[in-house]
């Protein structure tokens, strides 16, 4: 019952927040422990997945923090199909845009233009608005 009350309220979101924040290794430590056990509920991973758990688990093991326990719970939301999605999203975008700073160029002008990207900030889902603001940051640092 817990494991439910948790993921309906906002705890999961919370413990994203320190895990993407991760200044304090032990309470990210616990924070992963914690995720990990709330994952014995379908309905909370499919939460942490909407929340956008995939997206913070990417960057960290990236940024090479606990990456064993951080791989566990990628493991754990790879078998759903949206976090799949993300996952190859996320990768595929990340290895484009650290590549080619030519198209970099490109889609900041086509963003000056259309505008799109700034519409999903305003408009998107969670795990959209993130993933676009992490896009901008890059374009707009290569600018």
């Amino acid at each position: 019952p817990e494991l439910v009350i948790i993921g309906d309220s906002s705890g999961l979101k919370a413990l994203l927040h320190i895990i993407e924040v991760g200044v304090d290794l032990t309470a990210m430590t616990y924070a992963i422990r914690t995720i990990f056990n709330l994952y014995m509920i379908n309905k909370n991973i499919l939460k942490a997945i909407e929340d956008g758990a995939v997206k913070v688990i990417m960057k960290k093991v990236s940024d090479g923090a606990c990456i064993y326990e951080l791989w566990a719970i990628l493991r754990i939301l790879s078998m759903y199909a949206d976090a799949v999605k993300q996952i190859n999203v996320l990768m595929e975008f990340e290895f484009y845009l650290l590549n080619d700073s030519k198209k970099l160029m490109e889609i900041y002008e086509e963003e000056k233009k259309y505008m799109s990207l700034s519409r999903v900030v305003h408009n998107g889902t969670t795990v959209a608005r993130k993933a676009v603001n992490s896009i901008l940051a890059q374009i707009y640092k290569a600018k």
